[in-house]
């Protein structure tokens, strides 16, 4: 039987947890104020039952505990009703059809894009007609690198913004559902002339943490000479990214080294335990802990101000905050309770964050480590002391790599087969760069210091790069286009914490429900590769056409000549397709080659399981009407088609038009209206997303 009553607080958090996650998936069934209400009489009989009962208060448990539980779980569904910011009636997505002005502030420094620099700003207020109203919400702007602007800045921009699209493609990453979650809907590109800076406002505390992050950058880029290595020192100290290379970052996630270049719980605990093993010969006394512990604690919140406040250090320095308090009171605390508090304290201020892969990674690995890489260790203690760090850093990568391994597979479709190389290499590498970079910005005052340091620290990670490119090249380094969907993640983690509890009670109906796990994974699994059927995806990849056809696995993907089979388009766009359709095999093919057939005037025509298509991705020479007439199930029109639909019309016999995702948002918008005009059967990708076509 397993004794929980150790793990009070575990348990307070997870039925708060399992509230959270109903507001998310079902919430709406309940208005805010009758939740309110249900939350607060519980709340009442809870402690009018203590008062009345107390000398039978503990012999009623049973009783108490549901209620008290049932309570936490409303809270947590009552939380998550508060946090969403468009119940808010002035929120700007109540005004966004009348907006004609609107005036916001900037809440970060920017973000560099290719083009453009990315800004996350706060909605003050709407015009509407000739009124100002007061308005709320989050948006995102983004805004040509030429003009120069800073954090706080308020804006008047003319013109409203526009919603987030939903994904554009079957199986594309949901961006705008991942921003729902940061309670942010909208987005607008300015050019010149869209908006003009009307004043500054800002907080004081994060003006300095994005200065503090600004001067740090730019102290490790003066003393750092090497792109490469920079680009790994400044993602693995400050959590900036922008100078990582693709090359770098593929390598790192290929050998399952990725984590090391999200500045998140791993930099945070190798800090505090750099302070902590420095200071621990004053933790003989209660004074002397409470002293290391509000050093520890002072130190990892300025090391949070330098990274300039990122969501993912303010998680880690928040966990082990409580962390270190516990350890500060001297009594036997219970970890798994502090992390629970923990966690407990941040869904409370942001409730959504439990949607946040970050914040799940973070505390699964953690939990990984806390619990199973002792079980690990001590199956093998070397004598050797090389030999022991090695096997300690090996049993550390092992548990986290367990307790995180579902998710990593329903997120990212790979894994990394030989990670525990890779992390020997990578985590006293870790500790080596955050060392010796804290100083370079430590010694910045004494530059022949620091850029002593600085090269040395290039090096230093430049032998940490060669080794992870080195792991990337053997053979079989990864596991890829794994396809997963969520209740099969929740199936795997049943398996996993079946064994667990097997292996640490010895009691054989844990065994048994690890099969049961099994079966109803290898049943769903195997339900979800029967039911792929043949189809047609004609794409929506800006500026570029793709189709591609599916058939038992295959996959025929035709591209216009100016598409590149290298870009990140094939990885965002196509794969996650391709995942959920059970492609194993891809053959990429231009519509000169086998497939389409070029006919008369630039036309081309393909059939595929019964149906007929015809391209019109090239300028048509000037004739009035083609030698003969067409009949084809579909014709789809790219941006070099150079007529109108009428001639389409005199020229084929078709059941539907598709206006392809290639074309200009000038050419979707006349192709439409003539549609219309014609009332001609049509779709476009352009508008409205990829075009299926199933075909058994």
């Amino acid at each position: 039987m397993l004794r929980w009553i150790p793990y009070a607080f575990v348990r307070v958090t997870a039925f708060f947890i399992a509230g959270i996650l109903a507001g998310i998936y079902f919430g709406g069934i309940l208005n805010f104020t009758g939740l309110f209400l249900i939350c607060l009489a519980m709340i009442l009989f809870y402690g009018l039952i203590f008062f009345l009962l107390k000398k039978s208060f503990f012999s009623n448990n049973h009783f108490i505990a549901i209620v008290g539980f049932f309570t936490m779980a409303m809270l947590g569904y009552l939380r998550v009703s508060y946090a969403d910011e468009t119940r808010n009636a002035g929120h700007i997505i109540h005004h966004i059809g009348e907006t004609s002005y609107y005036l916001v502030t900037l809440q970060n420094p920017g973000e560099e894009r290719a083009k453009t620099i990315k800004f996350e700003a706060e909605i003050k207020g709407v015009k509407k007609g000739d009124q100002w109203l007061q308005s709320s919400g989050k948006i995102y702007l983004y805004i040509d690198k030429s003009r120069q602007l800073k954090y706080g800045d308020q804006l008047l921009v003319k013109g409203k913004p526009g919603a987030i699209k939903p994904p554009q493609n079957p199986g594309e990453f949901d961006y705008k559902r991942f921003l729902s979650f940061k309670n942010i809907y909208h987005q607008h590109y300015l050019r010149e002339g869209d908006f003009q800076v009307v004043g500054n406002t800002q907080n004081p505390v994060f003006a300095f943490a994005f200065w503090a992050k600004a001067w740090a950058a730019g102290v490790l880029a003066e003393n750092v000479d090497s792109n490469r290595e920079l680009g790994i020192v400044q993602a693995l100290v400050m959590g900036i990214k922008d100078d990582l290379d693709d090359d770098t970052q593929k390598a790192y996630a290929a050998s399952g080294a990725t984590h090391v270049l999200a500045v998140s719980g791993l930099h945070v605990g190798i800090i505090y335990g750099i302070i902590f093993f420095v200071l621990s010969r004053f933790q003989t006394s209660a004074r002397g802990r409470w002293i290391v512990a509000g050093i520890c604690i002072l130190i990892l919140w300025f090391y949070a101000l330098l990274t300039g406040l990122s969501p993912s250090v303010l998680r880690a320095v928040t966990m082990f905050t409580f962390v270190i308090i516990g350890q500060a009171t001297g009594r036997d605390s219970n970890i798994y309770n502090t992390l629970a508090i923990s966690a407990f304290c941040i869904l409370m201020y942001d409730p959504l964050l439990i949607m946040s892969l970050g914040f799940q990674l973070s505390y699964l690995a953690v939990l990984g480590i806390v619990y199973v890489q002792p079980r690990i260790y001590n199956l093998y203690v070397p004598d050797q002391l090389v030999l022991d760090k090695l096997w300690a850093i090996t049993s550390v990568a092992l548990a986290a790599q367990l307790a995180t391994a579902p998710l990593c597979l329903l997120y990212f479709h790979q894994f990394p087969t030989y990670f525990f190389l890779s992390n020997i290499v990578v985590i006293p590498g870790a500790m080596g760069v955050l060392c010796m970079g804290l100083g370079v910005l430590a010694l910045s005052f004494m530059p022949a210091l620091s850029a002593a340091l600085g090269w040395l620290l290039k090096w230093w990670v430049y032998g940490m790069n060669e080794s992870i490119l080195a792991i990337r090249k053997f053979p079989f380094s990864q596991i890829t286009n794994i396809s997963l969907t969520g209740l099969e993640a929740v199936l795997v983690f049943g398996i996993i914490i079946s064994f667990l509890i097997f292996f640490h009670y010895k009691k054989l109906r844990y065994a048994w429900s690890a099969v049961i796990f099994s079966l109803a994974f290898s049943i769903s699994h195997a339900a979800g590769l029967f039911a792929t059927t043949d189809k047609v995806t004609i794409y929506k990849i800006n500026g570029h056409t793709a189709v591609d056809f599916m058939v038992q696995g295959d996959s025929y993907l035709y591209t216009d000549p100016d598409f590149e089979m290298t870009d990140r388009k094939v990885d965002f766009h196509v794969e996650p397709n391709h995942l959920l359709s059970g492609i194993s095999r891809m053959h990429w093919l231009h519509h000169e080659q086998v497939g389409w057939i070029k006919v008369v005037n630039n036309v081309h025509l393909a059939w595929f399981r019964g149906s007929s298509f015809a391209m019109l991705s090239e300028p048509v020479p000037q004739l009035t009407k083609l030698k003969k007439t067409f009949k084809v199930d579909y014709v789809l029109v790219c941006k070099s088609f150079d007529k109108d639909l009428a001639w389409i019309q005199d020229n084929f016999l078709f059941k539907r038009i598709i206006l392809d995702g290639s074309l200009s948002w000038y050419q979707a918008k006349r192709f439409r209206k003539e549609a219309e005009e014609l009332a001609l059967p049509y779709y476009s990708v352009y508008d409205n997303g990829a075009y299926e076509l199933e075909l058994n």
